[in-house]
């Protein structure tokens, strides 16, 4: 219940635990890079100027005034207000905003590879306009007219899946893991990933690949004149997957992947 999330707040305040919670159906984390923006923008505005969605969209994302009201939170620095009806961690989303649709749209097809995407995102903000999404139970009747027969089990984690890698950034975080991972290494020195899902497995072995590549001409031309060279070689071809008994004694290992390269000198 709410009385138990508020109580768990100020347990928490009291051990000086922070809580950093996220759910991009109902609203975003302080942190998140949308909230961010807006709340950079909002700042760089000289005094008594209105926003204009139109510089920065992501204003229009959340609730923004200068007058106080119900569940509004000061943003620190300036004299604006945002709607954050759980916690001054949690802005509510404004979920009206056609583009933030889109966003959730989005997140719904690329991170969770799912079918009916826009119905999704559709359902999920008609369900906000009559309360908030507190639970997965709540998700899971939202969108429970979408739900495959026999198999709604397996639908909706890609739908958990698409909110989790949206909340935590994790496709971003990865990209810049596999950057600075590559720089670190010394010629000669391996680097090994393991990935979980398709996703992370596809960025891992297309960054893996660029890395390999020794020219960067246009094919067109017949003879290369960039004179590139690879700066790592692919030591696995097609990923190391679990074997049978591992799979037995472990399911999570059903879904992993193992890719390793190796730099080189150039």
């Amino acid at each position: 219940t709410m009385e138990d999330f508020h109580a768990l707040m100020e347990d928490c305040k009291a051990r000086n635990i922070k809580v950093i919670l996220d759910l991009v159906v109902n609203h975003s984390g302080y942190e998140h890079p949308w909230f961010q923006a807006a709340a950079e923008y909002l700042k760089s505005l000289p005094q008594g100027q209105q926003p204009d969605p139109n510089e920065c969209p992501y204003v229009d994302y959340y609730t923004f005034s200068r007058e106080k009201g119900s569940g509004m939170r000061v943003l620190n620095g300036t004299d604006w207000y945002y709607e954050a009806m759980f916690s001054h961690d949690m802005p509510d989303l404004n979920l009206d905003n056609p583009a933030l649709r889109q966003e959730i749209e989005k997140i719904m097809k690329l991170y969770g590879e799912v079918d009916n995407s826009r119905r999704i995102a559709q359902l999920i903000c008609k369900a906000r306009e009559a309360s908030q999404i507190v639970t997965t139970g709540d998700l899971g009747k939202a969108i429970e007219s979408v739900l495959p027969k026999f198999a709604e089990h397996k639908f909706l984690a890609k739908v958990y899946q698409a909110l989790r890698i949206e909340v935590n950034q994790e496709m971003k975080s990865l990209e810049k893991f596999l950057s600075g991972a590559a720089a670190a290494l010394k010629p000669g020195g391996k680097l090994v990933v393991i990935t979980y899902h398709s996703l992370e497995d596809r960025m891992v072995k297309q960054y893996f690949k660029n890395l390999a590549v020794k020219c960067t001409c246009p094919k067109e031309l017949p003879v290369c004149i960039c004179g590139g060279k690879a700066k790592a070689k692919i030591i696995t071809n097609k990923p190391l997957v679990a074997d049978e008994a591992e799979q037995e004694e472990n399911r999570r290992s059903r879904s992993a992947k193992l890719r390793i390269i190796e730099k080189l000198e150039y």
